[in-house]
């Protein structure tokens, strides 16, 4: 759905858009390091090494582009709205 808020301002935007950035990046890694740290818990340490092999191959070629994507797409659906965070009194 394309609700773009007119009446953005960069400066009240522009906070919420580094901070969903990096809560995206900081999910991502906890969850590619789940798995690496399973195994080397329980001693499988040369499979855990392969696995972080992967991971950082993931992390550095793919989700490091498509990253770019997510504030777009949340500003594209209206979640940068001036308007976001205010409580209305009943």
């Amino acid at each position: 759905m394309w609700r773009p808020s007119r009446n953005l301002a960069l400066s009240q935007a522009l906070p919420r858009m580094l901070a969903d950035f990096i809560n995206v990046h900081i999910c991502m890694i906890g969850a590619l390091a789940a798995p690496v740290l399973y195994l080397a818990l329980e001693g499988q340490h040369q499979v855990a090494t392969i696995r972080l092999a992967e991971a950082m191959a993931y992390y550095s070629y793919s989700f490091m582009l498509l990253s770019v994507c997510f504030p777009l797409v949340f500003f594209m659906n209206g979640f940068y709205n001036p308007l976001q965070g205010i409580r209305w009194k009943v």
